[in-house]
């Protein structure tokens, strides 16, 4: 074996979120939220570290709007 894992298990998912603070709180502030949240699988490219770990990912950042 070459240590590369099927592509069929390497399932992948995540959820974002998008919060327009404009419209849900119907005031004249043009600024937006967005949290990301990610679940990506280890790559495996080296048989030394071939653990099943997951990588999680989470983001958040801040928009304004012109």
């Amino acid at each position: 074996m070459n240590g590369e894992k099927s592509k069929i298990s390497e399932f992948t998912y995540g959820v974002g979120f998008y919060f327009p603070f404009k419209k849900l709180f119907k005031v004249n502030l043009p600024l937006n939220l967005l949290a990301d949240y990610t679940r990506l699988p280890n790559p495996n490219l080296n048989m030394l570290f071939s653990e099943d770990t997951k990588y999680d990912i989470f983001s958040v950042s801040i928009g304004y709007d012109l």
